[in-house]
């Protein structure tokens, strides 16, 4: 999968949609993401869904069900080349 990608594929998410994608690709579970976020574990599942789909629709990820393992292999180091990624969602408010 080439950054191009990613990249679109990370423009289409909500702030908060990143803010959930980046702390699951760390290896969170969804109540250490809600408490974070401070947000209810419900609304993070909610989240990893609309994500886990919109990743689907990729066509290297076509073939696969998309899940919290799928993201924990393909985004760390895509955060790691493009910290300002990361920076910029984590600056975002994080109640709401």
């Amino acid at each position: 999968m080439d950054d191009q990608h990613l990249f679109k594929f990370y423009a289409r998410l909500t702030t908060r949609q990143q803010q959930v994608l980046q702390l699951a690709s760390a290896g969170m579970t969804n109540k250490e993401i809600a408490q974070r976020l401070y947000i209810a574990p419900s609304v993070v599942a909610g989240h990893l869904s609309i994500i886990y789909s919109e990743l689907g629709t990729l066509e290297f990820f076509a073939q696969a069900q998309p899940n919290r393992y799928t993201l924990m292999l393909t985004f760390p180091s895509f955060f790691a080349r493009y910290p300002a990624l990361k920076d910029d969602a984590a600056g975002a408010s994080t109640v709401g």
